[in-house]
């Protein structure tokens, strides 16, 4: 249940961000994500709004400004290789991934085309430590928040 529960806690914590920045996107929870390479459910995601509001049953990677995975031990290889290729591949702009061991963490992952279009880190934070991006919109948050009891 840690999970869904830290799921829960960040997107609210987005949702709310997003909409006190006035920023044009919506945060969903498992959504299917089209991707060059074929499908992907994401944790979180961070959908344009205009998009959100036209789509069925999936998404464009390119109507996407930011993925959220939360690292489970049963698809860590798979959330910390994989997806971020794919994510990179099909143009999203932001891939944060939230670790839940051994102490709550959040990179914030940019992607940059000058990287050979990989994530490069953004910013990052342990419980305890608050941290503040920019984009896709300002947010700050400590890790903490989304795993007390």
């Amino acid at each position: 249940m840690t999970h869904q529960r830290v799921a829960r806690r960040l997107y609210r914590l987005l949702d709310q961000a997003a909409i006190a920045a006035a920023a044009p996107v919506e945060t969903f929870t498992a959504v299917n994500v089209l991707v060059p390479d074929g499908l992907l459910i994401p944790d979180l995601v961070l959908v344009n709004a205009a998009a959100a509001a036209a789509a069925e049953l999936t998404v464009n990677a390119d109507d996407i400004a930011a993925v959220v995975e939360i690292i489970s031990p049963t698809t860590e290889v798979s959330d910390r290789t994989l997806k971020p290729h794919l994510y990179a591949a099909g143009g999203i702009a932001h891939d944060w991934q939230v670790d839940l061991e051994p102490r709550t963490t959040i990179r914030f992952g940019e992607l940059r085309h000058a990287a050979g279009g990989a994530y490069a880190e953004q910013a990052l934070a342990s419980s305890g430590e608050t941290v503040r991006v920019e984009r896709p919109f300002a947010f700050e948050i400590d890790p903490a928040v989304l795993s007390r009891s």
